[in-house]
Parts: C-alpha cells; sequence; structure tokens
C-alpha cells in the first residue's frame, strides 16, 4: 500500500492535527477509501495517508478544492454597508442603554421608584434593530451561496440564518445520497452537500445562543472558534481568504515541510501556537511586524473542524477533546490506518478525561498518545493556544 507522510505536519501541533484531519476528509471524498494513521518520528508524530499512489495528483486535487470551497457568490454592497451601520448603531444603543440602567440602579438605591414593568423606547429601538440585521444577515448569506463558510464572516450570526443552512444542508444531502451512487469522477464544487452535512454541525447549533443581554439570538460558536470580530479576524472570512491562496505548490510544500508553504500578510485561524508572539519574545512590536500564515494548513484545518460537531449542553455547547471548563483542548494520536468514520468514532467515544478513562482503557482503543492545548486569552480580545504536552503516552 503506497504511503505520504506528511512530514510538514506534526501531531503535538493543534494546527496540523486539525489539517491532518482536514486532509483526510478532502482527500477521501476525492478518492475515496483515504486512511489517516500518525507515525512518531523523534519527539514529531507525523500523519501518515494512505493509499497515495500519485502525491502530486493529490496535491493540485486538494488545492483545486479548496480553491472551489471558498468562492462566494456576490453580495449586494449596498446591503453590506446598511449592515454595517446597524451594527453601529446597534452597539451605540446597547451602550446607551447599559449606562442608563446603571443610572436607575443607582436612583432606586436612593430610593426612587422602579419602572421596569415595560420595554423602554430604547429596548423596543435595539429589538427592531436587531430583527433588521438579522433579516439581512439572511440576505447576505443567501447571496454568498451555501457552501461550508457561507453564511457570513464570522460564525456568531443570528440563529435563524443557522438553522437555515443546516436544513438546505441536509436536504442537499440526502438528494447527493440518492443521485450520486454509482457516479464517476467526483469533481469539486463550492456546494458540496457531504462536506456541508459534516461541517456545518461542527459551526454552531441554532438553540444554543451566545451569553449576555445584548448578544440578542446570535447563536454560540463552537469553542474552537479563536476569530470572532476581535481585531478584524473573522474565521469565515478568514478561511475563505485563506483558500484564495492555496495551489498545488503550497499544499505540497504545507504537508511535506518546505519553507513556501508561507504567505505573508494573510491572517489564518490562530490555532497554531506560534500565533501568539508577545512583545518580550519580539525584538520589535509584533503587531506591526507582517505574519507569515500556512494558507493550506489553516484552510485544511477548518474542514477538520467538521469531525468536531457542537452539541448541546446546559445552556453551552459542548464539544469532544475540550477539557477544564472550556479552557484547554485534547486530541488523540494514533498509529493504526483509520477511515474518516473510525476517525470520528475514536473522537466521539474515546473520552480524554484522564480522571474517567484509566490509561490501560485509552491503550485497550488504540490511542499511543494524548496531547492537550491550553486556550489562552492574554489581551482580552482573542484566544491562542499554548504549546502541547502530553497528557497519556502510552508505555511500549
Amino acid at each position: 500500500m503506497d504511503e505520504l507522510r506528511c512530514k510538514g505536519l506534526d501531531g503535538r501541533n493543534p494546527l496540523h492535527f486539525l489539517a491532518a484531519l482536514g486532509a483526510l476528509l478532502l482527500s477521501d471524498r476525492i478518492s475515496p477509501g483515504m486512511r489517516l494513521s500518525w507515525e512518531q518520528r523523534g519527539a514529531a508524530w507525523n500523519p501518515i495517508l494512505s493509499p497515495v499512489s500519485d502525491p502530486q495528483k493529490l496535491f493540485g486535487h486538494l488545492a483545486a478544492w479548496l480553491n472551489r470551497l471558498g468562492e462566494v457568490g456576490s453580495s449586494d454592497p449596498f446591503l453590506q454597508k446598511r449592515l454595517k451601520e446597524l451594527q453601529q448603531r446597534l452597539k451605540a444603543r446597547q451602550e446607551s442603554l447599559k449606562s442608563k440602567k446603571k443610572e436607575q440602579g443607582r436612583k432606586r438605591g436612593k430610593g426612587s421608584a422602579s419602572n421596569a414593568s415595560e420595554p423602554s423606547a430604547e429596548e423596543e429601538e435595539i429589538r427592531r434593530i436587531q430583527e433588521e440585521i438579522a433579516s439581512l444577515e439572511g440576505r447576505r448569506a443567501s447571496e454568498l451561496g451555501y457552501g461550508i463558510a457561507h453564511w457570513g464572516d464570522l460564525i456568531a450570526v443570528n440563529a435563524e440564518t443557522v438553522r437555515h443552512y443546516g436544513k438546505r444542508a441536509l436536504r442537499d444531502w440526502l438528494i447527493a445520497a440518492l443521485t450520486e451512487k454509482g457516479s464517476g469522477t467526483i469533481e469539486p464544487f463550492t456546494e458540496d452537500p457531504r462536506l456541508r452535512i459534516c461541517l456545518v454541525p461542527a459551526l454552531a447549533s441554532d438553540v444554543i445562543r451566545k451569553r449576555g443581554k445584548d448578544s440578542g439570538s446570535l447563536v454560540e460558536p463552537t469553542p474552537l472558534s479563536f476569530s470572532n470580530g476581535a481585531s478584524n479576524q473573522y474565521l469565515l472570512k478568514d478561511f475563505r481568504n485563506c483558500t484564495h491562496h492555496v495551489n498545488p505548490e503550497r499544499v505540497e510544500a504545507t504537508l511535506l515541510g518546505f519553507n513556501s508553504r508561507f504567505v505573508e500578510g494573510i491572517t489564518g485561524l490562530n490555532w497554531d501556537p506560534s500565533d501568539y508572539r508577545p512583545y518580550a519574545m519580539s525584538w520589535s512590536d509584533p503587531d506591526g511586524t507582517p505574519k507569515n500564515t500556512d494558507v493550506a494548513a489553516n484552510a485544511l484545518a477548518y474542514i477538520g473542524l467538521s469531525f468536531y460537531p457542537v452539541l448541546p449542553a446546559n445552556r453551552r455547547v459542548h464539544l469532544f477533546g475540550i477539557r477544564s471548563s472550556g479552557r484547554a483542548f485534547a486530541w488523540p494520536l494514533w498509529e493504526s490506518p483509520l477511515d474518516p468514520t473510525l476517525v470520528q468514532l475514536v473522537i466521539s467515544s474515546s473520552r480524554l478525561e484522564l480522571e474517567e478513562v484509566s490509561p490501560e482503557e485509552l491503550s485497550h482503543r488504540g490511542i499511543s498518545e494524548v496531547r492537550q492545548s491550553s486556550i489562552i486569552n492574554p489581551s482580552g480580545k482573542r484566544n491562542y493556544f499554548s504549546p502541547s504536552r502530553p497528557i497519556f503516552t502510552r508505555m511500549p
């Protein structure tokens, strides 16, 4: 059996782990029957894709699919402008209302009577603005298309938009399941139903809303979304932008570890621990230093999110592998070649909390190592992964 050892990816890095999952899923979509295993070389864990008889052909197919998956339709610029105006007005009204309520609270503390039984005119205006934003978001999403990252720039959109996309993905997947049997070469296209049915549930749940009085009916993003608007970083938009810079040579460079994998000035998804560059570790201000982003790894890692669907639990979204009250991400590494279905089973059924599962049980399930990265937010703006550490290693 021909194998492709992806020595440019290291399972100790959460970005690279997710990128390997994305490469598996997309390769299996291109050529059904693909499997993924991990091989330790020195300290690094390299993913192994098999069977791969022609690596160059695979690099070209992966690049073509990523290019197509990132394509979007034309969005009305006036709609975009109106949305931005409404969002700015909403923020101003919410801040004004919050200040007024604080002032009312101080007055009530001095004996003033409360008059909060009915919504104020300002609260009614906020509700109207939120309804108009939700309507415009739905229109913009339809204009962008029904791809895997096409309902806007970030995940936290109105719940109705997420519900609409979920229903559309399910419908198209059922149609594809009935019509694609026995088909020949699978060509890449933007609104691939099989990838959408895997990935849309990994972004958010329409029944779990963001916490906070100002959130309205916005959905809570997956805990792995580190780009939710802070410093102009948007997970969905940044994925689409990364795909525009992918080509076969960069896919090859990413998987095989060549320096040409990096593109300067492109925003990634913040999943590489090296993305966190504190000033104390740099000769100059890191905010003014252009970033070098592995665009293919980031694009593939976004596809890899599909192995981590969100599950509504206790008014929050739960994710397999998220530990310590949402402040750490743990993932398994295995040495036996597994297809996407078995990989999903390993991730979803192998509880990684060592307090609940013994090392013997993890070894019995075929897991060679479990890595963990803390989720840190040093600036209070956006999350980063810390360098990982092993929390379980199977003894030889």
